[in-house]
């Protein structure tokens, strides 16, 4: 027993202590604050182009929710239905000072394969670029860029997402959801 709560003791220790710097909690940066701007609840549309982007796209409605986890990251939750399936989504968005990135993770009901991001944010033109790299529901490896740009003093967000093509640099746009800030 007495070992089984040494072990928790200076696992807590370990974790409370990782970022302490010089005797001093780590502070967010500018980058970090950049990040609330997205917390709130969220109505949002969304247009996607399961045929190709020159076909009519898909139109469905949705939600998000996004909350700070610390100072540091922003999770998000993402509910829609796609052809009457409930689908739910879940990103981590933080930043890296080390990096000088924007860095996150994505994983939602349709993949059993987590994605890993990594971008830049533009402050004059409010937008977020990130490179997307996973696993596709098939296996196989997947490519992207989803690109987020922040309207109407943070009112609306409007992300558009695109996916390379298989044996190619080239990006196609797959994806458009429309945020609404409730």
């Amino acid at each position: 027993m007495y070992a089984k709560w040494m072990m928790s003791a200076w696992l807590l220790a370990g974790l409370c202590c990782q970022n302490v710097v010089v005797g001093q909690m780590m502070s967010p940066s500018e980058e970090h604050k950049i990040l609330k701007n997205d917390v709130g609840e969220w109505d949002c549309e969304m247009k996607i182009w399961m045929a190709g982007p020159d076909a009519e796209p898909m139109v469905t409605k949705g939600s998000e929710v996004n909350k700070m986890f610390s100072d540091f990251w922003l999770i998000s939750e993402f509910k829609a239905s796609f052809g009457g399936q409930p689908f739910e989504g879940r990103a981590i968005l933080g930043y890296d000072p080390a990096k000088k990135k924007y860095i996150g993770t994505w994983l939602d009901t349709m993949n059993p394969y987590m994605s890993r991001m990594e971008g830049d944010y533009d402050a004059s033109s409010k937008t977020l670029t990130m490179m997307m790299n996973g696993t596709g529901p098939d296996g196989k490896p997947t490519r992207g860029k989803n690109v987020t740009v922040t309207k109407d003093e943070g009112k609306t967000r409007v992300f558009t997402m695109y996916n390379a093509m298989p044996g190619s640099e080239e990006m196609v746009k797959s994806m458009e959801i429309t945020y609404k800030k409730k």
